[in-house]
């Protein structure tokens, strides 16, 4: 039997139950999405790129305390030369622990595990200061890019050309890349080619 989500199997069953009158389970499925991350386009970043600034902001719950806005910003372009292969390091790590590579459990690290990282690297009275959010911003040729936690897409955005490509370019570039990460990312999934007479 297919598996199908979990309230299109309620609906089966139910309607199974109508024209039986009998009760019969119906199998479903839920779906757990991990972040899929590519460390090699994590090292090229950090290697070509230049390091711009670090941005860290605190937030505050507004009065009607129905959501949280910035209370206020640092930003710092003063970043030591000697502390770029430790923030190379921090970023490596946050990658790592997303997967569970290593000695690193898969552990999703917050904004604010991030942030107090980061302030850490500006001095003690920063870090002093409970940051709730903070991000690297570096530029490569693809512009700039904000670089955290929970801001690893920035990083895996991948230049394919200058034009806009077909639709046939665009699918084999992403197949290329989802076998490129498939086996280190140990996803069991097939991604079929192209038919071969749309190869041509």
């Amino acid at each position: 039997m297919a598996k199908r989500s979990k309230s299109d199997a309620f609906l089966r069953q139910a309607q199974i139950k109508e024209e039986t009158g009998r009760q019969q389970n119906v199998s479903w499925w839920r779906l757990r999405l991990n972040q899929m991350t590519d460390e090699e386009r994590l090292q090229e970043l950090i290697m070509n790129g230049k390091l711009e600034k670090i941005e860290l902001t605190k937030k505050q719950v507004t009065p009607d305390r129905k959501r949280e806005i910035e209370k206020f910003r640092l930003i710092s372009t003063s970043i030591e030369e000697a502390r770029f292969a430790e923030i190379g390091r921090m970023l490596t790590g946050w990658l790592r622990e997303v997967r569970g590579i290593g000695d690193s459990p898969r552990h999703t690290v917050t904004a604010k595990e991030g942030a107090s990282q980061l302030a850490t690297i500006l001095g003690k009275e920063v870090n002093n200061l409970d940051f709730d959010d903070g991000w690297i911003v570096i530029k490569d040729e693809g512009g700039q890019k904000r670089v955290g936690p929970d801001r690893m897409p920035e990083v895996f955005t991948y230049l394919i050309g200058e034009l806009k490509p077909s639709d046939d370019d665009l699918y084999r570039c992403a197949r290329g890349k989802f076998l490129q990460l498939r086996e280190s990312s140990q996803i069991d999934l097939e991604w079929p080619p192209l038919p071969p007479e749309e190869e041509v």
